[in-house]
Protein backbone atom coordinates (compact mmCIF):
# COMPACT_ATOMS: atom_id res chain seq x y z
CA UNK A 1 0.00 0.00 0.00
CA UNK A 2 2.77 2.14 0.73
CA UNK A 3 4.06 2.00 -2.59
CA UNK A 4 1.22 2.70 -4.44
CA UNK A 5 0.62 5.52 -2.39
CA UNK A 6 4.21 7.10 -3.07
CA UNK A 7 3.59 6.35 -6.96
CA UNK A 8 0.48 8.46 -6.75
CA UNK A 9 2.18 10.81 -5.05
CA UNK A 10 4.96 11.36 -7.44
CA UNK A 11 2.42 11.25 -10.63
CA UNK A 12 -0.02 13.97 -9.01
CA UNK A 13 2.01 16.07 -7.52
CA UNK A 14 4.12 18.61 -8.62
CA UNK A 15 7.45 19.14 -7.39
CA UNK A 16 8.43 22.68 -5.67
CA UNK A 17 9.10 25.44 -7.97
CA UNK A 18 13.02 26.19 -8.13
CA UNK A 19 14.03 29.34 -7.52
CA UNK A 20 16.47 31.65 -9.54
CA UNK A 21 17.33 34.86 -8.71
CA UNK A 22 13.85 35.31 -6.63
CA UNK A 23 12.18 34.56 -9.73
CA UNK A 24 9.73 31.44 -9.58
CA UNK A 25 10.94 28.82 -12.86
CA UNK A 26 8.85 26.68 -13.83
CA UNK A 27 9.67 22.98 -15.56
CA UNK A 28 7.19 21.80 -17.77
CA UNK A 29 6.39 18.92 -15.29
CA UNK A 30 4.53 22.05 -13.07
CA UNK A 31 2.22 23.06 -15.82
CA UNK A 32 0.75 19.91 -16.71
CA UNK A 33 -2.51 18.21 -15.26
CA UNK A 34 -2.28 15.30 -13.14
CA UNK A 35 -2.23 11.86 -15.42
CA UNK A 36 -5.51 10.54 -14.07
CA UNK A 37 -7.19 13.58 -15.49
CA UNK A 38 -5.41 13.60 -18.37
CA UNK A 39 -6.89 9.78 -19.60
CA UNK A 40 -9.77 10.66 -18.18
CA UNK A 41 -10.33 13.62 -20.31
CA UNK A 42 -8.80 12.52 -23.33
CA UNK A 43 -12.35 10.63 -24.43
CA UNK A 44 -15.39 11.83 -25.50
CA UNK A 45 -18.75 10.36 -24.26
CA UNK A 46 -19.08 8.48 -27.50
CA UNK A 47 -15.80 7.03 -27.15
CA UNK A 48 -16.90 6.15 -23.81
CA UNK A 49 -19.94 4.97 -24.36
CA UNK A 50 -18.01 2.57 -27.22
CA UNK A 51 -15.56 1.48 -24.78
CA UNK A 52 -18.18 0.56 -22.48
CA UNK A 53 -19.82 -1.40 -24.57
CA UNK A 54 -16.58 -3.36 -25.66
CA UNK A 55 -16.10 -4.11 -21.82
CA UNK A 56 -19.87 -5.76 -21.78
CA UNK A 57 -19.52 -8.27 -24.71
CA UNK A 58 -16.08 -8.96 -23.75
CA UNK A 59 -16.17 -9.52 -19.93
CA UNK A 60 -19.95 -10.14 -19.71
CA UNK A 61 -21.50 -12.02 -23.40
CA UNK A 62 -18.33 -13.99 -24.11
CA UNK A 63 -18.60 -15.73 -20.92
CA UNK A 64 -21.97 -15.99 -20.72
CA UNK A 65 -22.23 -17.29 -24.43
CA UNK A 66 -19.77 -20.06 -23.53
CA UNK A 67 -21.08 -20.80 -20.09
CA UNK A 68 -24.86 -21.01 -20.65
CA UNK A 69 -25.64 -21.87 -24.00
CA UNK A 70 -25.04 -25.49 -25.25
CA UNK A 71 -22.44 -26.78 -27.63
CA UNK A 72 -25.01 -27.52 -30.26
CA UNK A 73 -25.87 -24.13 -30.63
CA UNK A 74 -24.99 -21.55 -32.95
CA UNK A 75 -24.27 -19.25 -30.14
CA UNK A 76 -22.00 -21.30 -28.66
CA UNK A 77 -18.41 -19.79 -27.91
CA UNK A 78 -15.61 -22.08 -27.75
CA UNK A 79 -13.23 -22.82 -25.49
CA UNK A 80 -10.36 -22.59 -27.59
CA UNK A 81 -12.22 -19.03 -28.60
CA UNK A 82 -12.48 -17.88 -25.17
CA UNK A 83 -8.26 -18.76 -24.39
CA UNK A 84 -7.85 -17.26 -27.48
CA UNK A 85 -9.20 -13.95 -26.82
CA UNK A 86 -7.76 -13.99 -23.40
CA UNK A 87 -4.39 -14.08 -24.93
CA UNK A 88 -5.19 -11.79 -27.45
CA UNK A 89 -6.27 -9.04 -24.32
CA UNK A 90 -3.36 -9.87 -22.38
CA UNK A 91 -0.86 -8.68 -25.35
CA UNK A 92 -3.27 -5.82 -25.77
CA UNK A 93 -2.68 -4.78 -22.17
CA UNK A 94 0.90 -5.38 -22.47
CA UNK A 95 1.04 -3.36 -25.47
CA UNK A 96 -0.97 -0.53 -24.05
CA UNK A 97 1.45 -0.84 -21.15
CA UNK A 98 4.41 -0.78 -23.51
CA UNK A 99 3.46 2.35 -25.35
CA UNK A 100 2.71 4.24 -22.17
CA UNK A 101 6.49 3.83 -20.58
CA UNK A 102 7.76 4.56 -23.83
CA UNK A 103 5.76 7.93 -24.01
CA UNK A 104 5.49 8.82 -20.79
CA UNK A 105 9.19 8.15 -19.64
CA UNK A 106 10.35 9.04 -23.06
CA UNK A 107 12.63 5.93 -23.32
CA UNK A 108 12.85 6.58 -27.14
CA UNK A 109 13.72 9.94 -27.68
Amino acid sequence: MEVFLLFHQLLLTPPAPLVRGGKNWCIGLLMRKPLTLRLLSALDRKSWLALGVFLAIALILLPLLHLAVPPESAFHVSAYAITLFGKIMCYAIVAVAMDLIWGYGGILS
